[in-house]
């Protein structure tokens, strides 16, 4: 597989990017992408982020559209679009007509109109119109059901509670909504064929807050009898006297990029989970994973069942990458006494550990009951480690069952991208609401430490039943894990969790295709996770570049995108100069304009489809790679291709 092709280096997979196509309503512009509405405009101000229709079948599982009859009429303030969309898995069978209208007013208005092709289960069928987070602490209105109610949407992110055996939504249904913006601009959303309601999905790291069909209220699963009609109509109403900018413009100027020097943070801790389907690290793994200045390894032990293995097989990997364990013990109340047994273990073992994670088995978030129990009997083995309370399921989880931090160190929950979308425009939007989940734990921890752990592309779990992975993959693997998307989204997931505070984060695994690096045996498919024995993945040289600002205590700087949903800046003042890692989250080539650059010149060094493999099969190599760039006025040009990431250093 080292002859990959252009969409394979990009993405891991050989399919072209997604098409986006401009449209315009009136002062309204948007993007088509298939049948989804994204980034609904009028200027600089964005009234949804997307508009789709979801199918979700009983286990939670989003059932891709078949898209036939495709039809675009565009004008130059007008458009219509018609298609049909079936979607079909196992039992479930639901197609639809689609009607998508913009008005020379503004006014953009999208129906479905769908029958059950057959009986089946469900838990939800109908519009998600997803709000950008940037709306957070705006004023709304909604109505509904004879209820007028307003208020703010919330700041920190909001909780999804459970109460009285059911869900609760952030806010009560309505089939009227309107959001009004921080310059007093009112957007209007109108809704037919049900009702709405909203939740935060910052908590599941999305980047949005959503109006979904059908209230919790009714419960789940939906049952649908052949015939059954599922129609609904959307419609957004923009505000008045907006100037638009189209995006062919906004597309045709460079991004700027600012940074601001100063005392700076200190970076989180980043280290790595141990490998779940692969052996301990080889002599050249070993090397490489070391070079990377990783800063923890973390274990995970389940004390009811076989946790000797591996426990020895972190303690072993641990010693060889010279690092500390980060320990996950999963543990009931009732299994206390196990605990010695362990303790001894560890002191037999003379393993350094930097921190002990305390997971309930039978809960979802722990507490401080179990964790007391747990630090009285490992305290002794393992001195100098902190005890947290926390989650291993999402940030949703730790926020609505918010525990007690009286006893603990820091607070833990883990994160991952892909769980209620895993196209490559949503997953690229998620960074951004990592940094929220750590701003919103800071705010409830009480000045306690915030641990993110770990952070993964894919769920490692899936409490709702089956869930496919891609190509017949395990549901857990991503193929963008060795792709420069993965790479460009790891620039940009510890540029926000590092700036919100965070203070130790993990990363993935150490090796396979959950991992930094393939192992000498290479993967398990390699027809749909193209990746070669022994091949470095492309997000490895971000973990090591950061890896080295670590050691050489550098320490964090804002760095500000005017475009940071399609360019980011990681940005360090180390003791030689400004250092920065700048992704492109696009599969589109742009220009990047780094303004504040001390000297005439910089070293650059360019991760991109062209040095794919250098980057790949010589690491070693193509990390002392670079070329020296001039700048002009103190500021740096570059051209980057898709998702391409920079290594920039400047002297003082």
């Amino acid at each position: 597989m080292e002859k990959l092709s252009r969409y394979q280096r990009w993405y891991g997979r050989d399919d072209p990017p997604a098409r986006l196509r401009e449209l315009r309503a009136g002062p309204v512009e948007l993007l088509l992408e298939g049948i989804d509405l994204r980034y609904v405009r009028v200027g600089e101000l964005e009234l949804a982020r997307r508009v789709h229709v979801a199918v979700r079948d009983s286990s939670w599982a989003t059932v891709p559209a078949q898209v036939t009859g495709l039809r675009i009429e565009a004008e130059e303030a007008s458009f219509s679009v018609v298609f049909r969309a079936t979607h079909v898995l196992g039992d479930l069978s639901f197609s639809w007509q689609g009607t998508i209208a913009g008005l020379g007013d503004g006014v953009v208005e999208y129906t479905m109109d769908g029958t059950a092709d057959a009986p089946f289960d469900y838990n939800r069928i109908g519009f998600c119109v997803l709000h950008p987070r940037e709306v957070a602490g705006c004023a709304f209105r909604l109505s509904g059901q004879g209820r007028d109610l307003g208020g703010y949407l919330p700041d920190r992110i909001g909780q999804q509670r459970f109460e009285n055996g059911r869900f609760h939504p952030l806010l009560p249904a309505y089939d009227r909504l309107q959001i009004v913006a921080a310059d007093g601009a009112v957007m209007k959303f109108i809704f037919e064929g049900d009702l709405f309601e909203m939740e935060d999905q910052r908590n599941w790291t999305d980047a949005s807050f959503k109006t979904y069909s059908t209230p919790l209220e009714r419960g789940w699963p939906h049952h649908a009898d052949v015939g059954a009609v599922i129609r609904q109509v959307v419609r957004i109403a923009p505000p008045g006297a907006k100037k638009p900018q189209s995006r062919a413009a906004r597309a045709g100027s460079a991004a700027e990029i600012e940074t601001g020097l100063g005392q700076g943070l200190a970076f989180p801790e980043i280290g790595v989970g141990m490998a779940s389907d692969v052996g301990p690290p080889g002599e050249r793994e070993t090397g490489l994973l070391r070079a990377a200045g990783l800063s923890h390894l973390r274990v995970d032990l389940h004390l009811n069942s076989n946790w000797r293995s591996p426990l020895q097989a972190g303690v072993e990997t641990a010693r060889r990458l010279n690092a500390p364990c980060e320990l996950a013990v999963f543990i009931d109340r009732g299994q206390l006494s196990r605990l010695d047994v362990l303790a001894g273990a560890l002191a037999a073992a003379h393993v350094r550990v930097s921190r002990v994670f305390v997971f309930e088995t039978s809960r979802d978030v722990s507490d401080s009951t179990v964790l007391v129990g747990v630090r009285d009997r490992l305290r002794s083995c393992c001195p100098e480690a902190a005890f947290a309370v926390g989650t291993n399921l999402t940030f949703a989880e730790l926020n609505r069952e918010r525990p007690s931090l009286t006893e603990a160190d820091l607070v833990v929950y883990p994160i991952c991208a892909t769980i209620h979308a895993d196209d490559d425009t949503s997953v690229r939007e998620t960074p951004a609401a990592q940094g929220d989940t750590v701003q919103s734990a800071l705010a409830f921890a009480g000045g306690k430490p915030v641990a993110v752990s770990p952070v993964t592309l894919r769920p490692r779990l899936w409490p709702h039943g089956h869930l496919e992975g891609y190509a017949g993959l395990p549901f857990q693997v991503d193929p963008r894990q060795c792709s420069l998307f993965g790479a460009a989204w790891t620039v940009a997931s510890i540029k926000y969790l590092a700036e919100a505070g965070a203070a130790t984060v993990t990363y993935f695994e150490t090796l396979g295709w959950r991992g930094l690096l393939e192992p000498a045996g290479g993967a398990a498919r390699p027809s749909a996770f193209p990746s070669w024995p022994g091949q470095v993945f492309p997000l490895y040289h971000v973990l090591a570049d950061v890896g080295e600002w670590r050691r050489t205590s550098a320490r964090l700087v804002p760095a500000r995108s005017s475009n940071p949903l399609t360019l980011v800046a990681l940005a360090a003042d180390a003791e030689d100069g400004l250092q920065m890692l700048i992704a492109n989250l696009e599969p589109r080539r742009q220009t990047a304009r780094i303004r504040g650059i001390s000297g005439s010149t910089a070293d650059v060094r360019i991760l991109d489809e062209d040095s794919f493999q250098h980057a790949s099969r010589e690491p070693e190599s193509f990390r002392v790679t670079g070329e020296t760039v001039a700048t002009n006025d103190s500021v740096l040009e570059l051209q980057l291709a898709p998702y391409a990431v920079a290594r920039v250093r400047t002297g003082r």
